[in-house]
């Protein structure tokens, strides 16, 4: 008999109990089967065999909310078994599992705790869940997204892609959303990068960059420091098209004479190595304004 047969006969010997379920996904969580890749799987299997009138995404509620809070359930951590668990009931070719709405994705909007928790670990799901209970992302976009966006929680601009692309969001909403993006652009995809920038998030750096100028010549550094990979993607998405460009070339040559630390600016040298046409575009400038240009935009 093969473990999944023999997890079969236990499981009817206990009268088919949802406590044998729970039993062994507890000894699961706490890696009881280290040694057995394929645990869970045979207890995704079980499910659909457990769920009364059916309705497993009830079934996936009160499984969340038994262990909702014990120190082995821990959704937020990738290589942890409660992560494997959700992540394997996902990606279960079992119809009656994943696929079909009434099940995986109704547990997801079964309050707006869940889809809180679990939207994070499958953004995938998130139209399919606004389609059907769209008060659930309202309440999401509204009172969570802002936050997530602020602390940079995984998969929050990516979500806010997805409203903007799906048009899920007036001009307001998205403004008002893009501007609380905090993360790494480097982590980002061309493409979003190219969302967040119709939605007004490089403006929102030039202008905060080009406040409080030193002696209005020159940008100030208290403005830049820490702020360099911003200062490269909008060179590279917005400087020779930005109806401001010319002045902020020249106030970036001239920022840039003074410049002790060249490493702080890779981001932008590299920027300008891979893009040669905006560093022409920057000499033109300069050489325009009968300027000199600094010893940073020489050497590249």
């Amino acid at each position: 008999m093969n473990h999944f047969g023999y997890l079969y006969s236990q499981f009817f010997r206990s009268n088919g109990s949802k406590d044998f379920l729970l039993s062994e996904l507890e000894d699961y969580f706490d890696n009881v089967y280290f040694n057995n890749p394929d645990k869970v799987q045979d207890i995704v299997r079980m499910i659909p065999h457990l769920a009364e009138n059916n309705n497993i995404s009830e079934l996936f509620v009160e499984i969340h909310n038994h262990f909702k809070g014990e120190r082995n359930y821990r959704l937020g951590d990738s290589s942890g078994k409660a992560h494997e668990f959700w992540k394997t009931i996902n990606s279960s070719e079992n119809l009656l599992i994943s696929n079909n709405f009434n099940n995986f994705n109704n547990f997801l909007i079964h309050d707006n705790e869940t889809f809180e928790t679990f939207i994070m670990l499958f953004p995938e799901r998130f139209l399919k869940c606004h389609a059907e209970k769209r008060s659930i992302i309202s309440h999401f976009i509204n009172n969570t997204l802002p936050d997530w966006l602020i602390f940079d929680y995984p998969n929050a601009v990516s979500l806010l892609c997805t409203c903007i692309r799906n048009g899920l969001l007036d001009t307001k909403e998205s403004k008002q959303l893009v501007a609380c993006v905090n993360c790494d652009l480097k982590g980002l995809r061309d493409e979003e990068i190219m969302l967040l920038k119709s939605h007004g998030f490089f403006d929102d750096i030039k202008e905060n960059m080009m406040k409080g100028l030193h002696n209005g010549k020159a940008f100030s550094y208290s403005k830049i420091n820490g702020k360099s990979v911003e200062l490269a993607y909008f060179v590279k998405y917005c400087l020779t098209t930005d109806h401001e460009g010319e002045r902020f070339t020249t106030l970036l040559n001239n920022t840039l004479f003074d410049l002790e630390n060249p490493s702080v600016f890779r981001e932008l040298e590299g920027v300008l190595t891979q893009n040669p046409e905006i560093l022409q575009y920057i000499k033109d400038v300069i050489s325009n304004e009968g300027q000199e240009l600094c010893e940073f935009f020489t050497r590249i």
